[in-house]
C-alpha cells in the first residue's frame, strides 16, 4: 500500500552538512545499561528521487508511556523506533516529511532544538479561506472548525454533497477557524481525494504516485497564511507612523 501522509515544512536555515543528530536521552524509569537511547537523526542522501527533489531519511526514537517491568525493574516508557522518508529542495526552501503530522512535527521540533544552528525547519500554515476562494471547483466532503471563544470548541460536518453550498458550513466558518477539510481537489487532470489540515499535513485517501504527491504538497504552499503581526510589532509600527507624521 502506498504511503499517504505528508507534511510540508519551510527550510529557514541549512549549512553544508548532510547529517544532523539530536542529543540522546534515556527514557524515564529505564535503568538498564543496554536501554536504547531516544534521539532523532536526519540524513540527506543527496539522491535525486522525483522531479527536482532529493531524498532524506529521518530516524526518530521516542519514549512512549508504558507501565510495566523489565528484568524486574519498573519502567514507565518504552522506546519506539520510526524510520521515515523525507524529500527536500533547498533552492525552493521546501522540506516534505512522509509521515503523520504528530511524528513529523515531533522529529522536526527535536532537530530544531538540538541542531538549530545547522538546520531549521518551520511548519507551513495554510490559509483555508484563500483555498476556498481560489478553488471554486473543489468539493468539500467534510470539515472541522475550532473556536476557543465558544463553549463548544470544535464542530464537524460531513456530507456526500459539496458542503460549500450548505448554510451549516458557512455558519461553521463564521463561528470558528477551519482546522481540517476532507476534499475532492482538482489538480493536474486528477481529482485528488485528500484530507487537509491547516498545518499543511495531507492524508491521501487514495493511492497517488510520489511525483504527483510532492507536486501537490508544494502547490499548497501557494496558500501559505501570512503571519499576523503581533501586538509588539503593531505598537512599534504605530509608533513609527506617529513619528513620521510629526516630522
Amino acid at each position: 500500500m502506498a504511503k499517504r501522509s505528508m507534511v510540508l515544512f519551510r527550510v529557514n536555515r541549512h549549512n553544508e552538512k548532510t547529517s544532523f543528530e539530536s542529543k540522546e536521552h534515556v527514557p524515564r524509569g529505564c535503568r538498564e545499561r543496554d536501554t536504547k537511547p531516544a534521539f532523532t537523526k536526519l540524513k540527506l542522501t543527496g539522491k535525486k528521487i522525483a522531479g527536482s527533489y532529493y531524498e532524506a531519511v529521518i530516524t526518530h526514537l521516542e519514549g512512549v508511556p508504558f507501565e510495566g517491568y523489565w528484568h524486574g525493574e519498573r519502567i514507565h516508557e518504552v522506546v519506539s523506533v520510526s524510520v521515515v522518508a523525507a524529500y527536500y529542495n533547498f533552492t525552493r526552501k521546501v522540506f516534505i516529511v512522509e509521515a503523520p503530522y504528530s511524528l513529523a512535527s515531533a522529529a522536526v521540533r527535536r532537530l530544531n532544538k538540538d541542531c538549530g544552528k545547522d538546520i531549521r525547519l518551520t511548519p507551513v500554515r495554510i490559509d483555508f479561506d484563500a483555498v476556498l476562494r481560489a478553488k471554486k471547483d473543489m468539493a468539500v466532503r467534510g470539515a472541522w472548525t475550532f473556536s476557543p471563544k465558544e463553549t463548544i470548541r470544535s464542530r464537524a460536518a460531513f456530507s456526500g454533497a459539496d458542503l460549500k453550498k450548505q448554510a451549516d458550513f458557512k455558519h461553521m466558518c463564521k463561528s470558528g477557524e477551519l482546522s481540517n477539510m476532507s476534499v475532492s481537489y482538482p489538480f493536474n487532470d486528477s481529482d485528488l481525494r485528500v484530507s487537509l489540515s491547516r498545518w499543511c499535513a495531507v492524508f491521501f485517501l487514495e493511492p497517488v504516485d510520489l511525483d504527483l504527491r510532492l507536486e501537490f504538497i508544494e502547490h499548497l504552499a501557494e496558500f501559505e497564511a501570512k503571519e499576523k503581526p503581533s501586538r509588539q510589532r503593531k505598537a512599534k509600527a504605530a509608533k513609527s507612523l506617529n513619528h513620521e507624521k510629526e516630522d
